[in-house]
C-alpha cells in the first residue's frame, strides 16, 4: 500500500516537473523562440489547458491570442490528433491527391487504403511519403462521403478493356432511373469519364453539365445517378464558400449544385466566383485567412477546378452558362428506379479500372466540329476525344447535340445588350461601296431603346462602355460620338451574334406554272403552283374541293391520268387565294384552312379529265 501511494506521488511529481518545464519556457519565449513551444502545446490532450497555455504565451511575447491559436491550427492542419504506430501521441498527416494515386480504396478488411499506379501495375499502400520525407496517410472514413471501392476487384478489372461494353453498360443504368433524349446520352455518359480524367495532362477544361427545367422532369435523378458512378461525387444543397474550397482543394470532387435559385444562392454562399472557376484546370481564389499575419501572408489561394453538375429550375447568368453544357430535359413522366448508390458501385469499380489504364496515355487528337467555336469547342473537346477511344460511333450524336447547343447559345446572344447593339449597327450601316462606314453613337442608342421602357432604356455612358467592350472603335466627328467599323469587322460581329443574313434561295417558291399540254375542256381545275405540288390536280366542284384539302393536310395522296390533248389553253387568269378560301368557307364551314406552305396566287386553266386514287 505504502509504495502504491509513493508510485502515485512520483507520477504526479514528473507531471508538474513537466507542467513547469512547460510554464518556464513559456516565461521565457521571446519572438524568435516561440515556435519552439507551438509543438509542445498542441500535444496537450485538454482543451482548456491548451487554451491557457496560449494565452499565457501570447501576452509573454505581446500578441494576441487567436494569433497563437491560428498558427498552431495552421502548423497541424490538415491533421488529426492520433497514435502512431509507436503509441507516442501526435499529429497525423492526410492526404487523398498526389501524382500516381488512382483512388482511394478499401482493402479485403474495409480499410481505407492508397491505390497506387507503379508502372504498369497497381499497389496498395497505407502511406505515402512526399519527396520532404513527410507521411501522408488516407483521410479516415468520416470525412468521405461517397462510396468508396473495392480494391481487390478494381486490381481484378484491370485488364477488362472492352471500354465499349463499359459505356453500353452505363447507358443501360442510366436509363434504368431517369429519361433523356437518345443522342443526349452519350454526353452526359463520357461526362462521367471526364471527372476520372481530371488531373490528366491532356484535359485542361471540364464541362458543367447543366440541367435547367421546372419541377419534376428528372434532373436530380440523372444527376444522382450520375454522382453514384463518378469520381467523387458529392451532392450539396447549401452552398457555402468554405465548403466547396475544402472540396475542391483536398479531394477534387465532382460536385452536384442541387438549388432552385442558383445565382441567388451562389452569390449569397460567396461562390460565384468558384463556380466560374471550376470549369478550367489552375483556377484559384483568393481568401483571407489569417489577418493578423499581415500583408501577403494573410491570404490563402485555393484550388477549385473539377467537373461540375447543376440542376435548377431558374437560368443561370450568360457568363457561367457560357461555361456549360446545358441539358435538354425531355417531357416524359413515367415510372422509374428509385436508385440507391450503392447500386453504381460495380460500375464505379469498372471505370476506377479503366482510370487505371488511362493514366499516363495521351488523348487521341481530333478536328474541331465545323461550326462549333471558342469556349464551346474548348469544353467538348475532351468529350469528343473520350467517345472517339470508347464509343466511336456515338461521335455524331454527340455533334449533333453540340451543334443545336450552339446554335442556341447564338441564338440567346441576339436577346443580350450586345446583340441588340450589334443589330442595331447592322441596320444603320451603309457601306455604299467602302469597306468602312461611320454611324452616330446616338443613333444607335436611339434604336436599342425604341421598344424598351423607360426604366430600362439604355444611357449614352453604358452605350459606350458596351462598344468598347465589343472591340467597337469610337471616334468624335464633328463634335458628336461616330462608330467606326469595317465590312469584316461587322460580319465577324453578325456571325458571332447570330445576326448573319441567311442566302437566297435560288428559286422563290412558289411560282405560277402554264401547263404546256393543258387543253380547252369542260372541265375546270386549279392547277397548284410549287415544286412541292407538282401534278396535284383538284377538281372545282364541292366534292372534290374537300379531296384537296385533304391532300394539302396531308391525309391522303393523289396520283392524276391525263389524257394529253395537242391544242393549248388560249387564256389563263389569276385569281387572288383569299377569294377561293373565303367560297370554300361558304361552301363548308367545316373545311379546314389552307396551309401557311401554298401559294398566295394560283391558276385557273382548263385541264384533262382527273381521277383520284386513294392509297
Amino acid at each position: 500500500m505504502q509504495q502504491n501511494n509513493q508510485t502515485t506521488e512520483n507520477a504526479s511529481n514528473q507531471q508538474q516537473a513537466a507542467v513547469q518545464s512547460l510554464d518556464d519556457r513559456i516565461n521565457a519565449a521571446t519572438i524568435d523562440t516561440y515556435q519552439d513551444i507551438l509543438p509542445t502545446i498542441a500535444k496537450e490532450q485538454s482543451p482548456v489547458k491548451r487554451e491557457l497555455y496560449c494565452a499565457k504565451l501570447a501576452k509573454v511575447i505581446g500578441v494576441t491570442k487567436p494569433a497563437i491559436n491560428n498558427e498552431i491550427k495552421n502548423m497541424v492542419s490538415p491533421l488529426t490528433p492520433e497514435t502512431d504506430d509507436s503509441g507516442e501521441f501526435g499529429p497525423k498527416y492526410m492526404t487523398a491527391r498526389f501524382d500516381g494515386l488512382v483512388d482511394l480504396v478499401l482493402d479485403d478488411n474495409g480499410k481505407i487504403m492508397f491505390l497506387v499506379k507503379n508502372g504498369n501495375g497497381l499497389e496498395l499502400m497505407e502511406s505515402w511519403a512526399d519527396t520532404d520525407g513527410t507521411t501522408f496517410y488516407p483521410p479516415e472514413a468520416k470525412h468521405i462521403k461517397f462510396q468508396l471501392v473495392s480494391a481487390s476487384n478494381v486490381m481484378r478489372l484491370i485488364n477488362d478493356t472492352n471500354d465499349q461494353q463499359l459505356y453500353n453498360d452505363m447507358l443501360t443504368f442510366f436509363k434504368r432511373f431517369s429519361y433523356l433524349d437518345e443522342d443526349v446520352w452519350p454526353i452526359i455518359i463520357f461526362a462521367v469519364f471526364l471527372s476520372y480524367m481530371q488531373d490528366h495532362q491532356d484535359v485542361r477544361y471540364i464541362p458543367i453539365i447543366y440541367f435547367y427545367a421546372v419541377a419534376q422532369r428528372g434532373k436530380s435523378r440523372t444527376a444522382k445517378t450520375f454522382l453514384s458512378i463518378c469520381y467523387r461525387g458529392i451532392h450539396l444543397t447549401d452552398i457555402r464558400s468554405a465548403n466547396i474550397v475544402r472540396f475542391s482543394q483536398n479531394l477534387q470532387a465532382t460536385l452536384f449544385l442541387d438549388v432552385s435559385k442558383l445565382m441567388k444562392s451562389l452569390e449569397k454562399g460567396d461562390s460565384l466566383d468558384i463556380a466560374l472557376g471550376r470549369f478550367e484546370k489552375g483556377s484559384q481564389v483568393v481568401r483571407v485567412m489569417n489577418p493578423d499575419k499581415g500583408p501577403f501572408a494573410d491570404q490563402t489561394y485555393f484550388d477549385v477546378y473539377g467537373s461540375t453538375i447543376i440542376a435548377t429550375n431558374e437560368p443561370a447568368d450568360s457568363i457561367l452558362e457560357s461555361r456549360c453544357l446545358t441539358v435538354p430535359i425531355a417531357n416524359k413522366p413515367d415510372q422509374y428506379e428509385n436508385l440507391i448508390p450503392s447500386m453504381g458501385i460495380q460500375l464505379k469499380e469498372r471505370v476506377t479500372a479503366w482510370r487505371a489504364r488511362q493514366m499516363g496515355r495521351p488523348f487521341p487528337k481530333v478536328k474541331p466540329i465545323p461550326g462549333i467555336t471558342g469556349r464551346l469547342w474548348e469544353i467538348s473537346e475532351p468529350l469528343i476525344q473520350l467517345a472517339t477511344t470508347i464509343a466511336p460511333a456515338t461521335v455524331e450524336q454527340m455533334n449533333r447535340v453540340l451543334l443545336e447547343m450552339s446554335g442556341q447559345k447564338t441564338d440567346d446572344l441576339k436577346d443580350t445588350t450586345e446583340g441588340q447593339i450589334v443589330a442595331a449597327i447592322t441596320e444603320l450601316a451603309k457601306f455604299d461601296g467602302s469597306e468602312s462606314a461611320p454611324i452616330p453613337v446616338e443613333e444607335i442608342r436611339q434604336l436599342v431603346n425604341e421598344h424598351k421602357s423607360e426604366g430600362f432604356k439604355l444611357l449614352p455612358q453604358k452605350i459606350g462602355k458596351r462598344l468598347h467592350s465589343l472591340g467597337i472603335k469610337t471616334k468624335p466627328l464633328k463634335g458628336y460620338a461616330q462608330v467606326l467599323i469595317s465590312r469584316r469587322e461587322l460580319d465577324t460581329l453578325k456571325a458571332q451574334y447570330g445576326l448573319q443574313e441567311q442566302p437566297e434561295p435560288e428559286e422563290t417558291l412558289p411560282h405560277p406554272t402554264t401547263r404546256v399540254d393543258a387543253a380547252n375542256t369542260t372541265d375546270g381545275a386549279l392547277v397548284v403552283s410549287g415544286r412541292e405540288l407538282q401534278g396535284v390536280l383538284v377538281k372545282t366542284d364541292e366534292e372534290t374541293h374537300q379531296g384537296y384539302l385533304d391532300l394539302v393536310g396531308g391525309a391522303v395522296e393523289v396520283t392524276a391520268t391525263e389524257t394529253p390533248v395537242a391544242d393549248q389553253p388560249k387564256k389563263t387568269s389569276r385569281i387572288n387565294w383569299g377569294e377561293i378560301a373565303e367560297k370554300a368557307a361558304l361552301e363548308d364551314q367545316d373545311a379546314p384552312t389552307a396551309p401557311d406552305c401554298i401559294a398566295p396566287v394560283i391558276q385557273v386553266k382548263k385541264v384533262p379529265s382527273v381521277r383520284w386514287t386513294r392509297d
